[in-house]
């Protein structure tokens, strides 16, 4: 997740006030992270998952807008962050969907996404110079009454096809459970196999990029999921006419198609797939340094 890298991912949010606010501001990812060269430096990607408070969403979008784009934008020129994005999740939906937005934050610093050492209070005070304490505090609740950290997860990038690509509108990101024993042959398989597969599809105009992460923390072996993976789209119809079989031949002709599909029943099982619409953003393509 660079540009693209979970906003794209290759794909965060608040643990108490500070946490609260912290992660509205910046950490998915994945999941259209920006795209950026990290000079060989392992790219993290936090996911923050957000319930919106019913009846609050005008006034946690204003917060997010005014403030934490604000706030982001500070981080990004300072080369703390490579990217910032928001997603709507558009699949699943409805009032008993455990999340209703995404925030993600890329970065090459994991200890940022992990506990940052600049308090919430000091970022404020950084963008907002003139801003009283009792006029941040009131920022504070608002943020504290528009919505909920449901849970928070970091990611690393594995591998990618289009990194230098804008960010993408929609993203279908898929929550992976390798197979007990077989994480070694799901990697090789997503990185040997669907790799070029998905560079075909992004050549053939029905893909803007496609990216692959590993669950880096909370990380459990019996974890519900460890892994994802995310096909970035600039509008749903991209979807529309693919082929699988005819674009599995057309990068492994003397390949067989029921043998791969075997392979990947093996390895792993799709835990979940959902469709993300990206928002408010922060990276190189809007933002100068």
């Amino acid at each position: 997740m660079t540009r693209n890298c979970l906003t794209k991912f290759h794909f965060a949010f608040r643990r108490n006030t500070k946490a609260l606010l912290l992660f509205a501001l910046p950490m998915l990812f994945i999941f259209n992270p920006v795209k950026a060269q990290t000079n060989n430096q392992t790219m993290y990607v936090g996911v923050n998952y957000i319930k919106v408070t019913p009846g609050k969403g005008s006034v946690y979008n204003d917060l997010l807008n005014t403030y934490s784009k604000k706030i982001n934008e500070d981080y990004l020129k300072s080369g703390k962050i490579l990217g910032w994005y928001t997603h709507y999740v558009l699949m699943p939906t409805g009032s008993s969907a455990e999340y209703d937005m995404t925030i993600v934050t890329v970065t090459t610093d994991m200890s940022l996404l992990v506990d940052d050492t600049t308090s919430i209070r000091e970022r404020f005070k950084k963008v907002l110079p003139g801003a009283s304490d009792a006029t941040v505090q009131m920022i504070f609740d608002a943020y504290a009454g528009s919505r909920t950290l449901v849970k928070k997860e970091i990611y690393s990038f594995i591998d990618g096809v289009n990194l230098n690509t804008n960010p993408s509108k929609y993203i279908q990101v898929s929550f992976m459970k390798a197979t007990p024993g077989k994480e070694n042959d799901y990697v090789k398989l997503e990185k040997d196999i669907y790799k070029p597969i998905h560079t075909q599809m992004v050549k053939k105009g029905n893909l803007d990029d496609w990216g692959f992460y590993a669950l880096q923390m909370p990380y459990s072996s019996i974890g519900e999921y460890n892994y994802l993976t995310a096909n970035f789209y600039t509008n749903l119809n991209q979807m529309n006419g693919v082929n699988y079989t005819e674009t599995i031949k057309a990068v492994f002709p003397k390949m067989d198609v029921n043998t791969i599909a075997t392979q990947t029943g093996n390895a792993r099982k799709i835990v979940r797939s959902e469709m993300w619409k990206l928002g408010a953003y922060v990276d190189g393509t809007n933002t100068k340094n």
